[in-house]
């Protein structure tokens, strides 16, 4: 029903306006006609106290009445209401109050350190951001029970991280044993999009618990990112079994574009080929809605995924004619995506670059980013960390008599001093956990690249200066993350290398 908050299922604002909503993500199309603020689709808590004395308030009421009939006034007696003898006493009903309240803040905490202040901004935001499945969450986690718990289990660890209260954890380590379980017997159950939706929320969650808030381990150890790989992996194989146009509508789009996001940018990571490079996975999810900077910033890198492969593969060969041969092909698929990515740059990712341009250190006055300047930011590292392993192969591959005459912008170096400058410049202002999930990638691709780089014998400190200065206070946890992530990737090739090895 239109305007009744217990049975509508439209957002806030057209519930208050009582207008008829089409519950489109991320704002419904009457909002947006209308150029009023979206206020989405997460239901409000009324809290109800109920105690003793409000009880036996009732008891105070006349015990005695007159009713007609024929004529004739006849008293009835009323006996006043007795209490229950089972009814909790007010200490039960105090915690269950406490800690419905205390989750409910807690809940609060964590929506506000991941989408701050974003609902305002939301449509802009998912344009440049990987955070918009947190968004999707928001709006659903209270229909479903497995995705609430798992909510939770992030919002309680976050809250024993960010508070110190580290007795917490142990709690929040048992809601994560019981979201695994409710998820095994779920998982079965996919077939409607709101039910697979939801079970994919909860996947992303399990990650991110697994990256930040997993007690008996260091913030992001090797430990918890080989969990986090087997998580990506997993609900990577939920996701292709259904048929890419399964994707092409609705709340289950944006969280494909975010959840794929998320599993290319390892499998870059790892230099491996992704599944979700494959043609009919980077067209039929957009048959209706078109694609935004991110997503045509992430197809590009769904392709060198599939060219850091093949370089490797070529580099563990013997120095042959074909070698040479394949060499060639891998420089001229680097050259095509150097032009793919300058026609991003010059047109949809405009924003990203010019916003990684002005926020050098020190350039003028400062102002403290908003949530959606992060979300571009999060666009011009990953535009950085892309331009890095892309050109380091085109390098690789090429004649080095050829290099000397290239431009300037095909230097993977000037990006390792863009990092550096522009997380300067954005690790002055307080941004918590989220940017430490938002720069890893880039420091990390960074890093690597100056490591390899020095094994050849290149001289790379002023780039190891750029990047370790710029940290700031979160150099020993940013770095020791990246170690973390570098262990596990280690962990995971071997693992991979094995296997193939019993299979033969």
């Amino acid at each position: 029903m239109v305007g009744v908050p217990g049975r509508s299922r439209g957002c806030a604002t057209c519930r208050k306006r009582k207008r008829g909503c089409d519950r489109a993500w991320p704002s419904c199309g009457q909002c947006q006609n209308a150029g009023v603020e979206c206020g989405g689709y997460e239901k409000k808590h009324i809290f109800l106290v109920s105690t003793a004395e409000s009880v036996q308030g009732s008891a105070k009421l006349n015990t005695t009445f007159y009713s007609k009939d024929r004529g004739e006034n006849k008293p009835i007696k009323i006996k006043p209401y007795q209490p229950r003898t089972t009814q909790p006493s007010l200490e039960l009903l105090s915690n269950k109050l406490a800690r419905s309240a205390f989750e409910e803040n807690a809940v609060g905490e964590f929506w506000d350190c991941y989408l701050p202040n974003a609902r305002s901004a939301l449509s802009r935001i998912v344009q440049y951001s990987s955070t918009g499945w947190v968004a999707v969450a928001q709006d659903l986690f209270q229909g479903n029970r497995v995705l609430r718990r798992a909510v939770l289990t992030n919002a309680v660890g976050l809250w024993a991280r960010e508070k110190n209260v580290p007795q917490m954890l142990p709690s929040c380590q048992q809601m994560y044993g019981q979201t695994l379980r409710s998820v095994a017997s779920y998982i079965g159950n996919t077939n409607e999009q709101q039910d697979l939706a939801s079970i994919i929320l909860v996947g992303s969650m399990l990650c991110l618990y697994e990256c930040t808030y997993a007690p008996g381990c260091e913030l992001f150890s090797s430990k918890q990112m080989e969990k986090y790989f087997a998580h990506v992996f997993g609900f990577e194989a939920l996701m292709m079994s259904k048929d890419p146009s399964f994707y092409a509508q609705g709340i289950l789009h944006y969280i494909f574009c975010d959840t794929r996001f998320q599993q290319i940018t390892l499998q870059l990571q790892l230099r491996k080929r992704a599944p979700f490079a494959e043609k009919k996975w980077t067209t039929l999810p957009w048959m209706y809605i078109p694609k935004t900077t991110k997503d045509i910033l992430i197809d590009i890198m769904a392709d060198l995924c599939c060219v850091i492969e093949k370089s490797d593969s070529i580099a563990l060969q013997g120095s042959t004619s074909e070698q040479a041969s394949q060499r060639k092909e891998v420089v001229l698929e680097c050259w095509r995506l150097h032009q793919e990515m300058q026609k991003w740059t010059a047109g949809l990712g405009y924003p990203a670059i010019h916003y990684l341009n002005r926020a050098k250190a020190g350039s003028g006055t400062r102002v403290e980013p908003t949530a959606e300047d992060c979300a571009i930011s999060e666009m011009s590292l990953l535009y950085c960390a892309t331009c890095i392993i892309l050109y380091e192969c085109l390098r690789a591959n090429s004649d080095k008599s050829d290099v000397a005459d290239w431009p300037e912008e095909t230097n993977p170096r000037l990006y390792c001093h863009k990092i550096g400058s522009f997380l300067e410049f954005f690790m002055a202002f307080e941004q918590g956990r989220k940017i430490i999930q938002m720069v890893i990638f880039a420091v990390l691709t960074g890093l690597q690249f100056i490591t390899r780089q020095e094994a050849l014998g290149d001289n790379l400190v002023e780039e190891r200066m750029a990047l370790f200065m710029s940290l700031g206070d979160l150099r020993g946890v940013i770095l020791g993350a990246v170690d973390g992530v570098d262990q596990a990737s280690t962990t995971h090739h071997v693992k991979e290398l094995s296997a193939s090895k019993q299979m033969t």
